[in-house]
């Protein structure tokens, strides 16, 4: 990605013969950020961490739907033996 943007970066300052070009110009900011956003790893760990939960919660919600059946299978069999 940062050779994609280094590219870009560079087509638009080849054009430096185009009055008014500043090689210091907004594009360069641009391209900056997106080098630095695209070096920066702090939000993966967040992610990760999401995405464990949600694996977490998965299970859990299977374990309490199995554990609902039971439940209501049991409760079906002490009715029937009641009656």
């Amino acid at each position: 990605m940062s050779e994609r943007i280094d590219t870009a970066c560079g087509a638009v300052c080849e054009a430096g013969s185009v009055a008014g070009h500043n090689p210091s110009g907004t594009h360069h900011a641009i391209a900056e950020a997106l080098r630095a956003f695209w070096r920066d790893e702090e939000g993966g760990t967040a992610i990760e961490y999401g995405l464990i939960v949600g694996l977490i919660f998965l299970a859990i919600l299977g374990a309490v739907n199995n554990m609902a059946t039971s439940t209501s299978e049991m409760y079906s069999e002490i009715e029937s033996a009641m009656q």
